[in-house]
């Protein structure tokens, strides 16, 4: 599901047309990622992890394809002879440039990631973390419900004033976007507590990937996307996520289905200013028909996901983790000597 909906923003980003509600997709990401956090980090947490532990391990998690999306998006600007980025100066571009290698949003530009517009939701995805290490892990889960109902109401708000639920790329809607990823990791921190655990398979694991791809393309009533927006949120993302939790898939769809949950943060974090340079570049791919140059782009950014995945995200990973225990190694024997 989650390779699936990897794919489904890669279609929204390339033609919003056939995917009005595309942006269902990230929702659900956020779901999924509380759900998977609180299944796996939980008890850790009651045996003792530290809060700071935790958000380093996120970091060491997050950061090397979110680094590789922000080079692509850096390399795009540099052949394009910063046209691409509108009216804003060299300097402003060094400091998003700056701020981005920090995991930072930029702080001048319009967008969170001009860069690498999906970014935005990376950011929030690192907020998300750093709140449930410091706060939420140790909530009951009726606190937990009312944080996701105060959370559900802030979308509810943006979506109607914003005209859709799509909150958060921008500044002007950070905050929505920041309702956004609470809602969705709450939920799933919610749904990982009181599920019942009892897996069953077979060919109705289909259905949650139906309701998920449902939700997506359902279009706006008389043009009110945001209405649609909210009741898919409110519905299709938690019952898609319930049934996901609960159905496994058949043994000769686990292999490709496990190929896709690899390529699926890769391919998220990398498609979009791959897929921009490419539409500013010799190609000009919008002058070509879209069955075809899709096709091929995404035959091609996918494979170049399996790569990043396979290649650049364990060494850097690697490196993160070393350059982190000898931090706290540091830590440790300065705390010992201040004693």
């Amino acid at each position: 599901m989650r390779g699936l909906a990897a794919i489904a923003v890669v279609v929204l980003h390339a033609q919003h047309i056939l995917l009005p509600g595309g942006t269902i997709a990230v929702d659900f990401f956020f779901a999924l990622s509380g759900f998977v956090i609180a299944r796996t980090y939980d008890s850790r947490f009651v045996r003792g992890l530290s809060a700071s532990r935790f958000v380093g391990l996120r970091v060491v998690r997050l950061y090397p394809l979110y680094l590789a999306g922000l080079c692509f998006g850096v390399a795009r600007i540099a052949t394009s002879s910063f046209q691409a980025v509108g009216t804003y100066s060299s300097w402003d571009i060094v400091v998003t440039v700056l701020f981005g290698l920090a995991f930072l949003p930029s702080p001048f530009m319009t967008e969170l990631g001009p860069l690498n517009a999906p970014s935005w939701s990376l950011y929030m995805e690192l907020l998300a973390n750093v709140f449930y290490a410091f706060a939420l892990a140790r909530c009951r889960t009726i606190v937990l419900i009312a944080v996701m109902a105060v959370s559900g109401f802030g979308i509810a708000y943006g979506a109607l004033v914003h005209g859709s639920a799509d909150l958060g790329v921008v500044w002007s809607t950070a905050w929505g976007g920041v309702a956004r990823v609470i809602f969705g990791f709450t939920l799933g921190m919610i749904v990982s507590r009181i599920h019942n655990r009892i897996i069953n398979g077979g060919w109705m694991c289909l259905a949650p990937i139906a309701i998920l791809f449902g939700a997506m393309f359902a279009p706006g009533l008389r043009g009110d996307r945001a209405v649609v927006d909210l009741v898919m949120i409110f519905t299709a993302v938690p019952a898609a996520l319930w049934l996901g939790a609960t159905l496994n898939l058949p043994a000769r769809l686990a292999r490709p289905a496990a190929a896709l949950g690899q390529i699926s943060y890769p391919l998220y974090a990398i498609h979009f200013p791959v897929l921009l340079w490419l539409n500013a570049g010799p190609l000009a791919l919008h002058r070509v028909r879209f069955s075809f140059w899709f096709t091929t782009y995404l035959v091609a950014v996918m494979a170049l996901a399996w790569v990043l995945a396979r290649s650049w995200d364990p060494v850097i990973r690697m490196h993160l983790k070393r350059i982190l225990r000898n931090f706290a190694y540091r830590w440790i024997l300065k705390s010992s000597s201040v004693r």
